[in-house]
């Protein structure tokens, strides 16, 4: 099973790497469709790393905050305060002109700190609570906080059987597409202001807020179902007062927007919407409490603003994690109001959902187009530049556009493709490669088998018909020369002999056929294409020729008999290809008349008296490359061009034979005689 799995049949077959390519994008895809929730703080946490790339922007200069900071408890003492002084508080905020003064605060306890809730539910409030009202009802424009429960399975339990009336007078009394209502947030409690605070307060708003699984704020619910009605935070309220709008000019439509006025609010189906935040904290402008407190603020500093009132002191504030870091919860209520009134939203809609899908099946068929026509590194380039233009498309369309765009999943379609493709490339690669050393690793030099698996189209295993050319060599005398030695001699002898001729034949790169005995059969031309296949063969015969010789002086030198070879090359069409019985025993090797004439060749050089016999058509391939001259010693003489490897092969002396007579053939052949001509500075011989 495991060699079918890697077989060009099995499931490693290259039909099977472009069709894996596909089935990861439809896979990706229909990540998107179900959009698990380990994806999902993934994704989120991309969004983050967009904001940080993004940078911070400028804040508007219409919001401003009031902080409760340590310097105001380090003189005020014990929290809470006195009611007296936070009415203080708003007086001296309310000179200032603002247009809407917002309490990230709970006052749903009575000065003595007794909570207000069921029956003990009363209009009549403390002295100190009267002075409080009294300034809520003075500066006319401020907005209390309301927390509601909701359950972390959006399940709403027992609620309170009664409602009290005064909360619904605050909840979206325009209300459009209700069957998305089954998609909100269900509270199934509300912790609310004292009664005899909400009549004098321009308006109610919840600050409940639902973090991510990884604890990141990154929106806002504007819109919370508690019993038969929907309430709005006080983002809302608090831009709905700045535009000086009434509450049936917004509009609520359930699972798609909030209209506020002329303001288009996009939510998702949880009518959630993601804060645009411009910064990390404190990008609005901050100041203590008791600066106000001491009227040490200019007075101008509140005209015409939303004023944010919250604890931020250490220890008594409600720190959030957002984009950008940790920020009190008040600068939260801050940049949501602002993504509200400059509208710079960011948007997650189906259409983007859509987009993703689109995309992601494009970058798969981008890269099921390019992947298996391109090598590694071109592969590696297309990839990266999918996921560098993703990257910044998506930066692109978050910061200019208000966009989001996935990008864990395209990046995961793009990676996992690529690193699947090229891991099946490289097992697919290495069997070829392993089935390219294994048949020819014994036949031609390490370089051409490199070339080979560079290049596999030319290590074609089917019958092939080529122009090589084919050398035989022989030992002459090579019975008698065994009669006359030990077999270990022999042995000894012809090993080393067979051992230098393969690293002739390898050096000239040539294919090394067989050991036929003492023989060898080497050719050229094939499994690779070599134009000088004739040229390569002469240099190989004459370098093994010179390699005997120093042998020669080895042998003497260890008292050995020397022994004389012969050797002939033919150029011709041939068979090339794997022959033999399949599954038992097959070799690469070349069959045909013209190796037959090769073989017919190295026999005439006993009965010519020549150490190499070359045909005519061996010689017709290198003879443009001969300069020739007549000699009265010596019929031929000529030198092969200076395109050598082997400087000390280079002249060479040529004797014609005409019409010889050799075995299968009816007419005879014409050949040469081919032996190098010595020079001293040659150092042959």
């Amino acid at each position: 099973m495991f060699r079918f799995f890697f077989s060009e049949k099995g499931l490693m077959s290259p039909r099977m790497g472009r069709f894996m390519i596909l089935a990861m994008a439809m896979f990706f895809v229909g990540l998107v469709i179900q959009d698990p929730i380990f994806f999902q703080g993934l994704e989120q946490n991309t969004l983050d790393l967009r904001f940080k790339i993004r940078g911070e922007l400028p804040p508007d200069d219409n919001i401003v905050l009031i902080t409760i900071d340590e310097q105001t408890f380090r003189t005020l003492g014990i929290w809470p305060f006195p009611r007296k002084t936070i009415a203080k508080m708003i007086d001296r905020i309310a000179k200032g002109h603002p247009k809407v003064i917002v309490f990230d605060m709970l006052f749903s306890e009575t000065r003595e700190g007794q909570p207000e809730t069921g029956r003990s539910r009363r209009s009549s409030l403390s002295r100190d609570d009267a002075a409080l009202a009294k300034a809520f009802k003075k500066a006319g424009n401020v907005i209390l906080s309301v927390v509601f429960d909701i359950p972390k399975d959006n399940e709403a339990g027992k609620q309170e059987k009664e409602i009290p009336d005064f909360i619904q007078d605050f909840a979206y009394s325009r209300i459009r597409n209700t069957q998305g209502a089954s998609s909100l947030f269900k509270a199934d409690g509300v912790l609310l202001p004292l009664k005899g605070f909400v009549g004098t307060t321009a308006a109610l708003g919840h600050v409940s807020t639902l973090l991510d699984r990884d604890q990141v704020l990154r929106s806002v619910l504007l819109a919370v179902r508690y019993g038969d009605e929907y309430y709005p935070p006080i983002s809302i309220q608090a831009a709905r007062l700045y535009l000086d709008l009434t509450p049936m000019d917004t509009q609520l439509r359930l699972g798609e927007e909030i209209r506020l006025g002329d303001i288009n609010i996009p939510t998702d189906e949880g009518a959630r919407m993601l804060i645009n935040y411009l910064g990390p904290g404190k990008t609005f402008p901050h100041y203590s409490a008791m600066d106000l407190l001491n009227n040490e603020l200019p007075p101008d500093l509140f005209e015409g603003k939303i004023v944010l009132v919250g604890v931020t002191a250490h220890g008594y504030g409600e720190l959030k994690a957002s984009p950008f870091g940790a920020m009190q919860g008040v600068e939260t209520h801050a940049h949501a109001i602002s993504t509200i009134l400059s509208s710079r939203f960011l948007q997650r809609t189906e259409l983007m959902k859509l987009l993703d899908m689109a995309l992601i099946l494009l970058y798969g068929v981008i890269l099921w187009i390019g992947l298996p026509r391109l090598g590694a590194i071109s592969a590696a380039l297309l990839a990266g530049s999918l996921l560098f233009a993703h990257g910044a498309a998506a930066v692109w369309l978050f910061s200019d556009q208000g966009l989001w765009i996935f990008v864990v999943y395209p990046f995961g379609t793009i990676a996992t493709t690529y690193t699947g493709y090229t891991t099946f490339q490289y097992f697919t690669e290495e069997r070829k490669a392993r089935n390219i050393r294994k048949m020819f690793a014994s036949y031609v030099s390490p370089r051409i088998v490199q070339e080979l698996i560079r290049r596999p189209e030319l290590a074609q295993l089917g019958g092939q018909q080529k122009v090589v050319s084919t050398l035989f060599s022989d030992i002459k005398g090579f019975t008698s020369y065994c009669e006359h030695h030990s077999p270990s001699e022999v042995v000894h002898v012809l090993n080393q002999y067979l051992g230098a001729m393969t690293d002739v034949a390898f050096y000239w790169e040539g294919t090394l056929d067989k050991f036929v005995g003492d023989a060898v059969m080497v050719y050229w031309g094939a499994p690779l294409p070599q134009e000088d296949h004739a040229e390569r063969a002469i240099r190989c015969a004459l370098h093994m020729q010179d390699r005997l010789m120093q042998l020669h002086q080895q042998w003497r030198e260890e008292k050995v008999d020397p022994f004389e070879i012969g050797i002939g090359i033919n150029t011709g069409e041939a068979i090339v290809g794997n022959m033999g019985a399949e599954g038992k025993k097959m070799d690469y090797t070349v069959i045909g008349d013209s190796v037959n004439v090769a073989a017919r060749a190295e026999s005439l050089t006993r009965k010519l008296q020549v150490p190499l016999v070359i045909t005519e058509e061996t010689y017709n391939q290198v003879s443009q490359m001969l300069e020739v001259r007549e000699d009265d010693a010596t019929p031929i003489r000529g030198t092969i061009s200076q395109r050598t490897k082997n400087k000390k092969i280079g002249r060479i002396r040529l004797v014609s034979f005409k019409g010889v007579e050799v075995k299968g053939k009816g007419a005879g052949i014409n050949v040469f005689g081919v032996a190098a001509i010595p020079r001293k500075e040659d150092g042959l011989l």
